[in-house]
Parts: structure tokens; sequence; C-alpha cells
């Protein structure tokens, strides 16, 4: 998992790891913190812009499937630096999707976008107006 150290990425690897699944974590802890995941899964300190540690860490884990989630997401500081958001959210899952398919063998992957991670205006009211659940989207998945 992208991002795994970060607020959102860390609940997802402990839901993951709850569940059983083998998660490694890769972030570059500019906003993420190592602590969120110590003890949970390992974590490899790095850029998701470096294909090549992609690569070398896709392989030695073994792994099947990514969730990324390794993004800036900060609306007033992208208005400030379009180009250094564009390059961070964009040129990473771009470099994502390079070490993906060059010969990882990891072909599934799950983008992540924390915006629709909360489900709002549902379900439905009775004057057709729609209620916030408040509750995260995967919980709401997981829960039925």
């Amino acid at each position: 998992m992208t991002g795994g150290a970060g607020y959102i990425g860390a609940h997802l690897v402990a839901a993951l790891t709850r569940d059983g699944g083998r998660v490694v974590v890769l972030d570059d802890l500019s906003t993420g913190d190592a602590a969120r995941v110590d003890g949970i899964a390992p974590l490899v300190r790095g850029s998701v812009h470096d294909i090549d540690l992609l690569v070398r860490t896709l392989r030695a884990h073994q792994v099947t499937a990514v969730i990324h989630t390794a993004a800036r997401k900060d609306v007033p500081a992208s208005l400030a630096d379009p180009a250094g958001f564009y390059r961070t959210n964009v040129g990473g899952l771009q470099a994502l999707l390079t070490a993906m398919s060059g010969g990882s063998g990891v072909a599934p992957a799950v983008l992540l976008l924390s915006r629709r991670l909360r489900r709002r205006n549902r379900p439905p009211t009775s004057r057709g107006r729609a209620a916030d659940t408040g509750q995260p989207l995967w919980l709401e998945q997981t829960a039925r």
C-alpha cells in the first residue's frame, strides 16, 4: 500500500491485516507516521516516484495487488502550487503503474480518492433529501 503510514492508509492497513491480509507499506513519511504501522506491516521508506524501488518492493514482498493512497490532498495548497500537486499525484500514479506493468507480476490496482471515502447523502430520507451516514465507505461496504 502506497501512503500506508498516512491517516487513511494506516486505517486501511489495520483493517486489511485484521482480516488476515498480508500488507507492505511504501511511504516517504512526508505526511505519514511510521508509528501508525509499526508492528502491523513492514514499512519501506521511499518515494512512489522511485520506479526501481517500487519494482524491488513489489517483487521482494510478492505483491499481488496495490492500493494507492500516496497523494497530496490539501486544496488551498494545491491552488498555490498546482504543478507540484500534479507532479506528486499524477506523476506518482504514473510511476506506480509503470512499476506494476514492468514485470513485477502485479496487475490489479485500486485508486483510492479520499474525498470518496465518506459516503455522503445516503440513504434518502422520507422528504427525498439524503442523509449523511458519516460512516467511512469501506466500513459501510465491510459491514454489509
